[in-house]
C-alpha cells in the first residue's frame, strides 16, 4: 500500500503545472544605448594599442560576415602568465607603469618601485 501512495503522489507532482520565476525579461538598459568595442577594436589594441571606439550596439540584420579577428585570436594576442621573465615591481622604475604578467599576485596593471639607478 505504501508503494502505491508514493506513485500516486508522485504522478499528481508530476501533472501539476508548477511556477518558474524567470526574472524580468526587459533588457536593462533601452536598445541602441549600450556602447561597447568590436573585436577588431580589442585586437588591434593588443597588437597596436590603439585605443579604438565605443559604438552603439544594434541588432543585426543578417548572419554574422568575417571580422579578420576571432576570439580565438584575441586569446593568441593576450599576455600569458610568466613567473620565471615577468617583471616584478621592484624591478620597474619607480612611477613607470607596466603590465605584471606574474600569478604571484602582481598580475595585471603595475607601478614600478625600484628607484633611479646611478651607475658607480
Amino acid at each position: 500500500m505504501k508503494y502505491y501512495t508514493q506513485l500516486s503522489l508522485v504522478s499528481v507532482l508530476l501533472s501539476s503545472s508548477m511556477p518558474l520565476v524567470a526574472g524580468p525579461l526587459d533588457p536593462p538598459t533601452a536598445l541602441g544605448s549600450t556602447n561597447s568595442y568590436t573585436i577588431g577594436d580589442i585586437c588591434n589594441r593588443l597588437d597596436t594599442g590603439a585605443a579604438g571606439t565605443q559604438i552603439p550596439f544594434t541588432e543585426p540584420t543578417a548572419a554574422p560576415g568575417s571580422t579578420g579577428c576571432m576570439f580565438n585570436d584575441v586569446m593568441s594576442k593576450a599576455p600569458v602568465a610568466d613567473n620565471t621573465n615577468g617583471a616584478l615591481i621592484n624591478e620597474v622604475l619607480l612611477g613607470n607603469t607596466f603590465w605584471g604578467l606574474r600569478t604571484d599576485g602582481t598580475w595585471g596593471l603595475q607601478t614600478g618601485t625600484l628607484a633611479t639607478q646611478t651607475p658607480t
